[in-house]
């Protein structure tokens, strides 16, 4: 399968990785642009591509390219000297591909991990373990064909999945000729696993949360660790969706900060890592680590790639990021505002005094995108500078990224969301401030914050 990839840019792009044809090659899906219109209702996690399915008993299916059949099935806690990680194991697929194409012509599988997967108790979708693969012996190529007409071609798959499955089963995806899939044994849940609240949906995507709260563990000074889960399904048929986490994904508290993933969390059993990967036939579920502010009593999940439709999961219970009355507003075009708000913010703990003769000018602000289709980059240090008597400029401090609500380098304001953050400025003692803020679609504006 093709994947759509998630990009913040000033146009909705959905970049889709091409396949490589090899005569009749199992097709790997275009990117897909239909289906209903993003929506904020709560739906029903549902599937959108259905599978030819193994006959009871059987695990073969015959598609219209090929006759697929699992010839057994091992599970290992090591390959070629690397661990599984925890709660998890590899489980090696023994296959063999008979190519039936009609009329007569070469089949190849372009890509492994795009059109083969793993699904555990419908619940978790895994692909292809590159790594593991290359350290098997008897695996098949990451790309393979059969150019002989009634051809086969025997080798194994690798994956890594969660340990402890009640049902197993072995996807692969063929647009043009048919998919398949192979139950590998055990029984399918009864009901699907609980989620907190109700799934929500964009053009591309439904998602849940399943798991949320604060954990007990090791934090910087001012901030406490927030663990979700989410669970999701592609709503392209012919297409897995690929989210870049620290490009759209994030958590916004109840105050409006609003943080993105961390990079790593040992308090993760099932971490997404760089991205998460949605296939269109089965949820795939993971889990995402936040650092938040410590004074933080509510958090919800934000998705927010470009022209597909924006999505806001409560990781408990709903609500509204509320900040104090402005003292100030700027707008700028149907770009953004800007909010000052009441001086608020305490001292971090490790902020350092100022020199002799100067001082620290805190600035409590708020961005509001008004665009709801694209995030917005925002550099703080040449939109918001404070004015100097002299008619200089004086850019936000670099203590201004010790505080836990902020914006820093490379962060963005999320589609149709606000921001909150902090902004501290090293200055001479008594003077006047004026913070100049340089627009979008405006031209700079100066405004008075202290006389």
């Amino acid at each position: 399968m093709r994947t759509v990839v998630f990009c913040r840019l000033v146009a909705a792009v959905l970049v889709g990785i091409a396949a490589i044809a090899c005569g009749s090659a199992a097709a790997t899906p275009s990117s897909s642009d239909g289906g209903p219109a993003p929506t904020e209702a709560p739906v029903q996690m549902a599937p959108a591509v259905t599978s030819s399915v193994a006959a009871a008993g059987s695990m073969s299916v015959t598609t219209k390219a090929v006759e697929l059949t699992v010839e057994g099935v091992t599970t290992m806690k090591a390959i070629g000297g690397r661990e599984a990680r925890a709660g998890h194991e590899f489980v090696v697929v023994s296959t063999s591909w008979k190519n039936v194409v009609q009329p007569a012509q070469a089949f190849g599988v372009p890509r492994l991990q795009k059109q083969l997967w793993l699904f555990t108790d419908e619940r978790y979708a895994d692909t292809v373990d590159l790594e593991a693969q290359s350290a098997t012996p008897g695996a098949l190529e990451d790309g393979f064909a059969i150019e002989k007409p009634g051809g086969v071609l025997r080798g194994k798959v690798v994956f890594e999945a969660p340990a402890g499955a009640h049902y197993r089963a072995f996807q692969f995806y063929d647009n043009d000729h048919g998919h398949a899939l192979i139950p590998l044994g055990g029984n399918k849940p009864a009901s699907p696993a609980p989620i907190i609240g109700t799934a929500r949906q964009n053009t591309l995507l439904q998602m849940a949360v399943s798991q949320a709260g604060f954990v007990q563990s090791p934090a910087p000074a001012g901030f406490r660790r927030f663990v979700v889960g989410l669970r999701g399904v592609s709503r392209s048929p012919t297409d897995v969706v690929d989210v870049p986490l620290g490009t759209f994904v994030f958590a916004q508290t109840d105050q409006g900060c609003v943080v993105s993933p961390e990079r790593e969390s040992n308090e993760l059993t099932r971490p997404f890592g760089e991205r998460a990967s949605f296939p269109p036939s089965n949820s795939n579920e993971g889990q995402i680590a936040f650092l938040v502010p410590a004074d933080t009593k509510h958090v919800r999940v934000l998705i927010t790639p470009s022209g597909t439709g924006s999505i806001t999961l409560p990781a408990g219970p709903d609500f509204t990021p509320v900040w104090p009355k402005p003292l100030q507003t700027i707008d700028d075009g149907s770009t953004l505002r800007l909010h000052v708000l009441p001086p608020s913010p305490a001292h971090p703990a490790g902020l350092p005094a100022p020199a002799s003769g100067r001082e620290h000018v805190l600035l409590d602000l708020v961005i509001e995108n008004l665009k709801t289709d694209q995030g917005i980059d925002f550099d703080v240090t040449q939109q918001l500078r404070l004015v100097g008597v002299n008619g200089d400029f004086l850019e936000p401090s670099p203590l201004s990224g010790q505080f836990a609500c902020r914006l820093g380098e490379g962060d963005a304001v999320p589609a149709g969301n606000a921001r909150r953050f902090t902004l501290v400025y090293d200055v001479p003692a008594r003077l006047p401030i004026k913070l100049q803020y340089r627009g979008f679609e405006t031209d700079a504006t100066v405004i008075e914050i202290k006389k």
